[in-house]
Order: structure tokens, then C-alpha cells, then sequence
């Protein structure tokens, strides 16, 4: 039996999410470093505070800084630097990829569930209307045992080119 997808690329912002994942993928172990460090100060600090964090050279930290602002993750004006809250979310979700104790589990999907639109949800995936938290009824139907994935994989036709591609 085959079922047609429900997945539509429009209702999800995947390009944004894929120039992130490509920003990330071209990261050195300094700024994966000084990464670390935006997503675990606060919103507002100085150039000084984060190479004092981070262990790493002022000037390491500055070119840092500049590569961060152009993907709009942190705004420097003078010696100060903003991190916006919500590209912080993104990129602290995805910067555990990088730790070796790194393992994509439920958690890991949940919170990659969590960054599609929750009304958007129920439209691709059968999800009985009495269910209580959307994302454990995604995961126990679709997920639930490798097997029941591999299956679920298995079943899913395609109508958008990009997604048989994906």
C-alpha cells in the first residue's frame, strides 16, 4: 500500500533551514567554538566578554562575530553584540551535531518537529483528533520501532520532484 504524502515544502520555511545547514556545514572548530558561546550568553555582551568565554583571540572573535551577522544570528554595533533569540533556538538545536556524545534521538526529532508551524502538522500526518501532544502521536505511528519507519518510508509517494530528490 502506498501513501500519499501530506509533506508539502511550502507550508515549511526550507529554504531558510537548508541556508542554515550549509552555513553550519562550512563552520570551522573556532567558530563552532565561539558558536557554543552565543548560544550560551545572554542576548547582549561584549566583543571582549565572548573572547574571554571562549578562550579564543579578539580579533578570531570579531571575524567570528562578522560571519555570524551576515546569517543575521548576531549584531554587533561597536564593542557590543546582539544574538537574535529565535536563530539562536535554530542553531542550538543543530550545534549538537557537533558534540561526540551526539546521538539523533526522539528528543532530537521532537525538537526538529518543533520548528515546523504547529497548524501545519495535522496536515501531514494522521493524527487521531483525541490524541494530547501532537508529537508523541507522530512519533509513535511513524517511528515508533525502526521497522515501523523503514515501512512508513517505504509507503510515502512523492508529488514534488525536490522531495523524491530529498
Amino acid at each position: 500500500m502506498q501513501i500519499k504524502n501530506k509533506i508539502s515544502l511550502n507550508d515549511y520555511p526550507y529554504k531558510r533551514d537548508i541556508e542554515g545547514r550549509i552555513f553550519i556545514s562550512e563552520l570551522t572548530s573556532e567558530d563552532i567554538l565561539i558558536l557554543k558561546e552565543l548560544i550560551n550568553l545572554s542576548t547582549k555582551f561584549t566583543l571582549f566578554e565572548l573572547s574571554e568565554s571562549a578562550d579564543i583571540d579578539l580579533k578570531t572573535v570579531e571575524q567570528a562575530v562578522d560571519k555570524y551577522s551576515k546569517i543575521g544570528l548576531a549584531l554587533r554595533q561597536n564593542q557590543n553584540v546582539f544574538v537574535d533569540k529565535e536563530l539562536r533556538k535554530y542553531f542550538e538545536l543543530h550545534i549538537h551535531k557537533f558534540f561526540t556524545s551526539f546521538n539523533p534521538d526522539f528528543h532530537f526529532i521532537k525538537a526538529l518537529l518543533h520548528r515546523v508551524p504547529l497548524a501545519v502538522l495535522p496536515r501531514w500526518y494522521d493524527i487521531p483528533k483525541s490524541s494530547d501532544t501532537i508529537f508523541d502521536s507522530i512519533l509513535d505511528k511513524c517511528a515508533l520501532t525502526p521497522k515501523l519507519y523503514e515501512q512508513y518510508l517505504e509507503e510515502i509517494v512523492f508529488e514534488e520532484p525536490v522531495m523524491n530528490a530529498i
